[in-house]
């Protein structure tokens, strides 16, 4: 939202301190995360296109060099020291119109997944083509902005690159400007007829208590709780020393060797991969999840040796999973 501040002010003025304040913002936002590249890239071909009729040139270098040229410089880098190296190791994989309708609902306060997705999607997708279509009618030339970011960027990632793992925040961006569409949509809602406007106040009420639920949730349960999770085994076990697996080295892997330091009371900690596991079996087994309200099974075996769920640790969504603890049967308690 800073990038895009200080690059609406530098269109109407061009004045130099607006083009760095851009691009300290810019580099910023690619340090936070990848995807800030949807709206650098729409900043860039909006601003090629204003400046262009604003100036009557097909391309002026010099007022699109001063705006964008230190973020592409610093993006250089940044690739070349780094990101040719990532590899995405992995995800669940989602089709393309689950994300979009989780997106969506989560941009009206919804959740992820489920029936009520559809509900959420709906409302905010409602919302900002409202908002949309009077941003279209006042300000056209912003509204191409907007086109791109939500639209076209996206839509030509999705046909260019076909990412096998796609995840809901990997739209981070372009959501934060369908909220500010949905904002334009109630705001018209709430300026018209009686009638629309207690359709406006039902969904801005809806919006706001679905919100502060799920920032609630965020705020109790987090991403996971995977300290707690280490905690718990320490505490359940009597043995001085743990060893811990799962379906998933990983995801799991790397965060029980991260937390374990830290983990109350102190014990070693033992993490064993998959086609590693003591031949006596493990202390405890995580199975991990990314569903919501999903029972897991009260107990399995696995490897000759039976494990029954002692804990489950949930996460809010958007980012993390659910775990599930599993303690090997007839292992002393503390």
């Amino acid at each position: 939202l800073a990038s895009f501040y200080f690059l609406r002010r530098y269109l109407d003025e061009e004045r130099a301190g607006d083009a760095a304040y851009f691009s300290a913002s810019a580099i910023l936002g690619f340090l936070s995360h990848l995807e800030f590249a949807y709206l650098f890239g729409a900043a860039g071909l909006w601003s090629w296109l204003v400046l262009a009729r604003r100036q009557g040139r097909l391309f002026p270098w010099r007022s699109l060099a001063r705006l964008h040229a230190p973020a592409l410089l610093f993006l250089g880098a940044l690739y070349f020291k780094d990101l040719r190296f990532m590899v995405q190791g992995g995800a669940p994989p989602r089709p393309y119109f689950e994300v979009v309708r989780g997106a969506l609902s989560l941009c009206a306060g919804g959740p992820e997944t489920g029936a009520f997705a559809w509900a959420g999607a709906a409302c905010a997708l409602s919302l900002a083509l409202l908002g949309a279509a009077g941003l279209v009618r006042e300000d056209p030339e912003l509204a191409v902005f907007f086109g791109l970011l939500i639209l076209a960027l996206p839509a030509a990632s999705l046909t260019l690159f076909k990412p096998r793992y796609l995840e809901i925040r990997h739209w981070l961006v372009p959501m934060s400007f369908i909220i500010q569409l949905e904002a334009l949509g109630l705001a018209r809602l709430l300026d018209g007829p009686r009638r629309r406007r207690a359709l406006g106040v039902a969904a801005l009420a809806g919006v706001l208590t679905c919100g502060l639920w799920r920032t609630y949730k965020l705020l109790e349960l987090g991403r996971g709780d995977s300290l707690s999770a280490l905690d718990y085994m320490s505490s359940h076990s009597s043995a001085s020393k743990l060893t811990v697996g799962s379906d998933n080295d990983f995801r799991n892997g790397t965060l029980v060797r991260f937390y374990a330091p830290f983990m109350r009371p102190v014990k070693a900690v033992r993490y064993c991969e998959q086609g590693a596991w003591p031949v006596n079996g493990l202390d405890w087994l995580i199975v991990h999840s990314f569903a919501f309200g999903q029972s897991a099974p009260a107990g399995f075996r696995v490897g000759g040796r039976d494990y029954s769920l002692a804990a489950e640790f949930p996460y809010a969504g958007l980012s993390g999973y659910t775990w599930y603890v599993y303690r090997q049967a007839g292992r002393p308690h503390a």
